[in-house]
């Protein structure tokens, strides 16, 4: 499935596909995740189940942001 995704996203500039290993530390499972950064907000997006884990409209206050004692397991 992430190897179709990163396909399709391929030429969108405003969407990374990483793991939450990579993103946020050693001490995460490694998850596939969605990173989005536009000019309008920056989300974080967990492939498994679709769950936002963080947004943040340009300029504004973050509305989710991820908990440092989140733990990341498939």
């Amino acid at each position: 499935m992430t190897a179709q995704l990163s396909e399709l996203i391929a030429d969108i500039k405003q969407i990374k596909l990483t793991d939450s290993q990579t993103y946020y530390g050693q001490e995460h499972e490694a998850l596939p995740i969605l990173v989005i950064k536009s000019d309008l907000c920056h989300a974080v997006i967990a492939l498994q189940g679709a769950h936002v884990i963080e947004f943040q409209a340009t300029g504004k206050a973050p509305l989710l942001w991820n908990s440092p004692k989140s733990q990341y397991k498939s």
